[in-house]
C-alpha cells in the first residue's frame, strides 16, 4: 500500500491526508434519524479530482509535477470511510420526484449533530439531511471536510431515491465557506448552496472558477442563498462581497437574507423553511443568463494571455510566469487550456 508524503505548498497547507484505501461493500441505510456509517467511495472524492476542481489549475499542475519528480503519487482517496460517522434525518414524506437532499458542513467539533429546530422544515418538504462528525473548523479542508461532504451526497444518492435537481450543500460559519467552494467546484453534484454566516469572494486568494463546462453548469443551474444575522455585521459584509463576486463572474445569488436581531447563530425553523423554499424555486431566470458578460471575461483573459505570450517571446520568462500565476489565482479554470500550455512553455515542458 503506497502512502504518498504530503506535498508543500498546496497539499500540506490544506492538510490533505494521502492515505490509500480499500474497496468496501456498500450497505443499506436505516430509514430514520440516527447515526450511520457509509462505505462506498466515489471518483468525485478522489484526491486528484478534488485538487483539480477546488484549487487553481496551474498550482495543481506545478504540485503534481513536483511529486512526479520525487516519484511520489497521491493515494486514490483521502479517508478510511468506514471509520467516519454521519447523522442522517429522513423525512417521512417522500416526494414523487424523489427526496431533496441537504449535506451540511458544521463549524463545531465532535460527533455529527442535526439542529433539532430545523427538522420540522425538512419533514414538511421531503428532504434528507446529512452531516458528518469530526468535520468542524479544526479539521483539514481538502483532506477531510470536502471529501466527507462529497461522500455524504454520493452515498445517500446511491441508497435513496433523490431528486437530483434538489441536492444542496450547506454550512454554518467556517462550514459555510467550505460549502460555497464545493458548490462552485461540484455543480454536477450540488444544485444549490445555503451559506449561513460565512462566505468567501470568488476570484480571491485562489478560490477560482472550475473549468468552463463546470462553470457554465454552475451559472445556469445552481442557486446560492446567503443568510446572516443583522447583528453579525462582519458576515453581512462578507455575504454582500461574495454575492458581488458572483455578479462579476456573470451569475447572481438566488437570495440574500439578513435576519433582524440575530447574531452569529443558527436561524430558526421559519427562516430555515424560507431558505429551503428559495432553493426550491424554478430556475427559469438563470437559464436565460446572457452571454455578453462571459464574452467580456473571455476577452479580458485572452488579452492577458496574449500579453504573457509576448513576454515569453521577449525572453522574459520569470515576468511571464509571475503574471500567468496571478491570472490563474483569479480566473482559474476559465484560462484553460491556454494558460496551462503557456506554463509548460515557460517551464520548458
Amino acid at each position: 500500500m503506497l502512502v504518498s508524503p504530503v506535498l508543500k505548498p498546496i497539499f500540506a497547507q490544506l492538510g490533505l491526508l494521502l492515505l490509500a484505501v480499500l474497496g468496501l461493500t456498500a450497505g443499506v441505510l436505516p430509514l430514520s434519524d440516527r447515526e450511520v456509517q457509509f462505505s462506498s467511495y466515489d471518483s468525485m472524492s478522489s484526491n486528484v479530482t478534488m485538487a483539480q476542481r477546488l484549487e487553481s489549475p496551474l498550482q495543481v499542475d506545478i504540485a503534481f509535477r513536483a511529486m512526479a519528480q520525487r516519484h511520489q503519487r497521491l493515494a486514490d482517496q483521502p479517508l478510511e470511510l468506514t471509520t467516519e460517522h454521519y447523522r442522517i434525518f429522513i423525512s417521512s414524506k417522500r416526494p414523487i420526484a424523489g427526496y431533496g437532499l441537504m449535506v451540511f458542513v458544521p463549524p463545531w467539533q465532535g460527533g455529527p449533530q442535526i439542529p433539532p429546530i430545523w427538522r420540522a422544515a425538512l419533514e414538511e418538504r421531503g428532504i434528507i439531511f446529512v452531516t458528518a462528525g469530526q468535520s468542524g473548523n479544526d479539521q483539514p479542508v481538502l483532506g477531510r471536510r470536502d471529501p466527507l461532504a462529497i461522500l455524504a451526497a454520493t452515498n445517500v444518492i446511491a441508497h435513496y431515491p433523490v431528486d437530483r435537481s434538489r441536492v444542496y450543500i450547506a454550512g454554518f460559519s467556517g462550514g459555510s465557506k467550505v460549502a460555497f467552494k464545493l458548490a462552485v467546484g461540484y455543480p454536477d453534484l450540488f444544485t444549490g448552496a445555503f451559506l449561513l454566516a460565512g462566505a468567501d469572494a470568488l476570484g480571491d486568494e485562489g478560490f477560482v472558477p472550475p473549468d468552463r463546462a463546470l462553470w457554465a453548469k454552475f451559472r445556469t443551474q445552481s442557486r446560492v442563498v446567503y443568510v446572516s444575522g443583522a447583528r453579525d455585521e462582519l458576515n453581512v459584509d462578507l455575504a454582500h462581497a461574495s454575492a458581488a463576486s458572483l455578479r462579476r463572474f456573470c451569475t447572481d445569488a438566488s437570495g440574500m437574507v439578513v435576519v433582524p436581531g440575530l447574531g452569529h447563530e443558527l436561524i430558526d425553523r421559519s427562516q430555515f423553511g424560507r431558505v429551503l423554499d428559495i432553493l426550491d424555486r424554478p430556475l427559469a431566470g438563470k437559464l436565460s443568463a446572457p452571454d455578453k458578460c462571459m464574452a467580456e471575461i473571455d476577452a479580458k483573459i485572452a488579452g492577458e494571455l496574449d500579453a504573457i505570450e509576448a513576454l515569453i517571446g521577449l525572453g522574459q520568462r520569470e515576468a511571464a510566469r509571475k503574471r500567468l500565476l496571478k491570472l490563474d489565482s483569479e480566473y482559474g479554470g476559465l484560462g484553460l487550456p491556454r494558460s496551462l500550455n503557456l506554463l509548460h512553455r515557460i517551464d520548458g515542458i
